[in-house]
């Protein structure tokens, strides 16, 4: 596989300022990824459903199964390896190599799904994984008192899961698992609490036949000095989450271990940056309401721009100087005739306002393209005009995001 180079060329702060002072007439390059040194990617998952996500919230914990299945096939092809956490351990503490494309798989909380969706997936591709799991969530399932939202995986599937050698099992705490005032319960805890809570946790695994839990998974990836510090009394590893980074290295804090969440609707071009380590600021973009994106995937590194844009209806409309410029299109806007005239190769596209009616090398179309002028510029459709300029346009609707692959 072809390696590419990347390197991140524009802070966040920088695009974040352009974009509030309205002021984004031109493409700023945002990213521009290189290869990391040597690292393990810490994938994290929760929820995984086989129904429509219309069916859940907007929450970034659960994905569909179409999806999981498509990211551990692409894992699959592309040789990535799935560590256990011992290998991990040998990694941080006695800094034993790992294969150059390895990553970590990891599910939190411990949903019946991972049992019944991810399991079979998983040992399809011969792939190993991590469940953090709530031990008063386990208990809960078994007395069948409580329902909860998802159901938890109960004593036989965990006990089979392991047997199975696909899955280990680490700590999510027994009853931390709580957010008070914003914050995790874990936070707010004492050293004896916090103790009571692990040694209440070992006492489950312990009851039901897994061995001690070696790594934590601090919930909602919040932790203090005192929970530090009582974790490294009880395990190996401590596992924080956040959406933007999940590398560690050889010299990272074996306490301190990022993970990224797979969110619902990741593309596979943001997959692969994830495993790259080089997502750290590609994922804030969507949350504007009047950015897009533009990511050109070339022979030697991937380059992303954010456009100014809106929407209307089920279409993205996008500043076409500004997006088409990168892709090498030259736009000229002609005043006089009122019309948009885009160049690329020994094609030329004419399209005019306010009709919509479109000339490609002198020869009319025979349906519109719609193009709207707003404060002197002129915003298009993109991918209703690429097709005829020999660019092929990939989109992703959800992230308002749109992929060229540059030979």
């Amino acid at each position: 596989m072809k390696k590419r180079l990347f390197k991140l060329i524009i802070s966040n702060v920088f695009i974040l300022s352009l974009y509030m002072s309205s002021l984004i007439t031109t493409v700023f390059p945002i990213i521009e990824l290189t290869n990391s040194p040597s690292h393990v990617t810490v994938l994290c998952y929760h929820h995984i459903t086989d129904e429509p996500l219309l069916n859940f919230s907007t929450t970034k914990a659960i994905i569909t199964k179409e999806e999981f299945e498509s990211q551990m096939k692409y894992l699959f092809e592309n040789d990535y390896h799935t560590a256990s956490l011992s290998e991990i351990e040998e990694y941080l503490y006695n800094k034993i190599p790992l294969p150059e494309k390895t990553v970590l798989i990891t599910f939190d909380d411990g949903y019946e799904s991972v049992y019944k969706i991810a399991y079979p997936i998983l040992k399809k591709y011969g792939f190993k994984a991590v469940v953090f799991l709530i031990g008063s969530s386990i208990k809960k399932d078994e007395n069948s008192k409580v329902i909860t939202k998802f159901k938890h995986l109960n004593v036989k599937q965990i006990l089979e899961m392991q047997k199975s050698g696909v899955f280990e099992f680490g700590s999510h705490t027994f009853n931390m698992h709580r957010l008070v005032d914003k914050k995790s319960i874990l936070t707010l805890s004492s050293k004896e609490e916090i103790a009571k809570d692990f040694e209440e946790l070992n006492g489950v695994f312990e009851e039901i036949g897994l061995p001690k839990p070696r790594a934590i998974a601090f919930p909602y990836g919040h932790y203090n000095k005192i929970a530090l510090e009582i974790s490294k009394k009880y395990y190996k590893l401590g596992f924080t989450v956040n959406l933007k980074d999940g590398t560690i290295y050889k010299s990272s804090d074996p306490f301190l271990l990022k993970r990224i969440i797979v969110s619902p609707n990741t593309s596979k071009e943001i997959f692969s940056a994830m495993l790259k380590g080089s997502i750290k600021n590609i994922n804030i973009i969507p949350r504007y309401p009047n950015v897009a994106r533009l990511i050109i995937n070339e022979k030697e590194q991937i380059k992303s721009y954010i456009i100014e844009s809106f929407s209307k209806g089920n279409a993205n409309f996008v500043a076409a100087k500004a997006f088409f410029a990168p892709l090498g299109v030259e736009t000229i806007w002609d005043t006089q005739n009122k019309s948009i005239i885009l160049k690329k190769g020994d094609n030329t596209l004419n399209i005019y306002h306010p009709d919509g009616f479109a000339v490609l090398n002198g020869s009319p179309l025979n349906h519109k393209i719609n193009l709207i002028v707003k404060n002197g510029k002129a915003y298009i459709i993109p991918e209703t005009a690429t097709k005829y300029l020999g660019i092929n346009l990939k989109k992703n609707n959800l992230e308002k995001a749109f992929f060229y692959y540059k030979e």
